[in-house]
């Protein structure tokens, strides 16, 4: 009779692999908690259990390649980021065993709950899905695999971490649990197997037909219906010349290059075998993360929460994970999200750990302060409420050059209205330096930058890079060219990486063809370093998404560019109902006039010096075709 309840080589399994290059123990957290779980990409591997098979265990060593499928003990596999497991049970003595075929793995399901539920105590905003399949044959039972199933379920120790259902939930209601993919009884303890939009190509005929059925799979998955969950098996072989670990040595590294070469948006579950660091990364960094703060209009700065350009901060770490974006202020964001227990951070740039930027938040006694090129790093301030959303202001840096296309004098000393100014004006407008009083005239002066300098240590300024527009501005969802902050899933006929980093670009891309009604931008970061369109021949429905821009062809490309942001050296004559003199010289107070006015469509700020000394405010019923001028800036405003 088996060993059924020691599993001698288990413990020695799980700790062969405890130094992994990386930790992705949390990387859900940030993700919105609405998200459905079949929109994810989600990690996973293939015969989950393999690890713990040894070559003593089988008289026939040519045998054990092909058993093999992972390098990797279970909770090393957890800690790496693999959300989505492959639980092959044999019936055995009224218990689950693990198996692959007639082979023992050495653990049983009882090992395979205890270190998945230890890892969703330690680590709560996380959710497993764990697929249950029987495996080889039944023997010395008194009951069937589904009752032996149930037994489980129902133990104390675990009956609270499964999840009842049996529908694609949200990820709010699954934060903490293992969701079953039931591929034992139809559907009647999970999500049912058969429900799944499935690749399981497992004994291809050539290398080549295995990656081909997989990549069709990604592809589906990707322009697909996000309540549809999509599960594809990297894993095959075949006989007698391409054991697993030979086929995955193939496929994991196109998989690889086809998803950071930004080819796909989401991939579903991607089941693996002997995923490396990278691979698990890829997949990781197409989800949202939506849930680490951005920084809002009107927030204020506090002492502590600059960033440290250059300098690491070594040790103290309790978790890491990769950015989406590139950007170290969201690595500050989500420590002092994480207040108090996050006491300091670490951002390391794309490509020093592993292609995406890593994020390493600390707790304790912050570490010293290091000199590293690759690092940005700072502290969280006492009170984590305090410069929450601080975001984009460098305190005590400048970044020099980069083609200022726009400076002005500033009425108030304040840095965050010349980040305002850039973000209004995005994405024309890349960063900004915003000099002190006293540095170059009685006033602060404000610079605006088409591109992004380096920054430079300097108590002159204060500096920052603008990635997005502004957050809390209000979303059109029809009638204009650029949505921003909005995705169109779906109806994709063609896709490419724009020679700029600019939603425009897809837009005159739609709108030289006369295929495509809509498209969808996704900015730099998420999946190309410039960003990728994707042209559509339909108009699919809107959805919220921090890393997107849309827009339809319900309105001419004249209609505004860019909704309710400023755009620079345009004047837009006629159709006026309203004009006033403006005691700031800012187009933004124009705008926030018309804003304000529920019969106002566009507008033009005229200024100071053009018509009178002071600056002027035309408000218009109607939207005037736009004309380059360096009088005057303007801006639509969609209702």
């Amino acid at each position: 009779m088996l060993a059924l309840l020691i599993p001698v080589h288990f413990a020695a399994a799980q700790a062969g692999n405890a130094n992994i290059l990386t930790s992705n123990t949390d990387w859900m957290r940030w993700i919105p908690n609405d998200t459905s779980v079949a929109a994810l990409s989600i990690p996973g591997t293939h015969d989950t259990m393999t690890s713990g098979f040894l070559i003593d265990d089988i008289e026939d060593h040519f045998s054990y390649p092909w058993i093999m499928t992972q390098d990797r003990g279970l909770r090393s596999q957890l800690d790496a980021g693999v959300r989505a497991l492959d639980i092959r049970a044999r019936h055995y003595g009224d218990r689950f065993t693990m198996h692959h075929a007639d082979a023992y793995l050495n653990s049983n399901f009882d090992d395979v709950l205890q270190t998945v539920v230890q890892f969703l105590k330690e680590h709560p905003t996380e959710t497993i899905l764990m697929r249950v399949k029987q495996e080889h044959l039944p023997e010395a039972t008194t009951r069937s695999f589904i009752e032996t199933f149930r037994w489980y379920r129902d133990q104390a120790a675990y009956k609270d971490f499964i999840w009842g259902g049996n529908f694609i939930p949200a990820l709010r209601e699954v934060r903490g649990k293992i969701v079953i993919l039931d591929d034992f009884s139809g559907g009647a303890y999970g999500i049912s197997w058969g429900s799944i939009q499935l690749q399981d190509n497992y004994n291809p005929d050539s290398k080549d037909q295995k990656w081909d059925d997989a990549r069709a799979l990604i592809d589906r998955a990707s322009g697909g219906d996000l309540g549809n969950l999509y599960v594809n098996f990297l894993s095959g072989y075949i006989i007698p010349f391409s054991s697993p670990d030979v086929m995955a040595s193939n496929i994991n590294p196109r998989a690889l290059g086809y998803l950071t070469e930004g080819r796909a948006r989401r991939t579903g579950v991607l089941m693996m075998d002997f995923p490396s660091e990278d691979l698990i990364q890829a997949v990781i960094a197409l989800n949202p993360q939506g849930l680490i703060p951005r920084p809002v209009r009107g927030a204020t700065v506090s002492p502590g929460t600059s960033l440290d350009f250059g300098v690491d901060r070594i040790g103290g770490d309790y978790t890491a994970f990769s950015l989406v974006e590139a950007r170290p202020e969201l690595c500050r964001n989500a420590c002092l999200a994480d207040a108090p227990r996050c006491t300091a951070f670490n951002y390391i740039q794309p490509g020093v750990f592993t292609r995406q930027a890593r994020c390493f938040l600390k707790q304790g006694t912050p570490p010293p302060p290091v000199a590293t090129p690759n690092a940005v790093s700072g502290l969280a301030p006492k009170n984590a409420d305090v410069g929450l959303s601080s975001g984009l202001l460098e305190t005590g840096v400048d970044r020099y050059g980069g083609d200022d296309y726009r400076n002005f004098d500033m009425e108030e000393p304040v840095p965050e209205q010349c980040r305002e100014a850039c973000r209004n004006e995005y994405p024309y407008c890349q960063s900004f330096s915003y000099n002190k009083p006293g540095v170059q005239g009685p006033k602060a002066r404000c610079y605006l930058k088409r591109s992004i300098p380096a920054p430079v240590p300097n108590a002159c300024c204060d500096s920052g890079v603008i990635t997005s527009a502004l957050p809390d501005a209000p979303v059109p969802t029809t009638g204009t060219s650029i949505e921003f902050n909005v995705d169109r899933p779906g109806q994709d006929y063609f896709e490419f990486e724009p020679a700029e980093a600019t939603p425009k670009k897809c837009l005159e891309a739609c709108f030289s063809q006369a295929e495509c009604k809509a498209f969808t931008y996704i900015r730099p970061g998420s999946l190309a370093p410039r960003g990728r369109c994707y042209l559509k021949n339909g108009v699919p429905a809107p959805v919220a998404n921090a890393n997107t821009d849309s827009g339809t062809k319900m309105a001419k490309p004249s209609a505004g560019v860019y909704s309710g942001l400023i755009e620079t050296n345009i004047n837009r004559g006629g159709q006026d109902f309203h004009q006033f003199d403006l005691d700031e010289a800012r187009p933004e107070a124009c705008r926030e006039a018309c804003q304000n006015s529920t019969a106002c469509r566009a507008f033009t700020y005229v200024k100071p010096g053009v018509q009178a000394a002071k600056a002027r405010c035309y408000l218009k019923s109607g939207v005037p075709a736009p004309s380059s001028s360096e009088c005057c800036d303007s801006g639509v405003i969609a209702r």
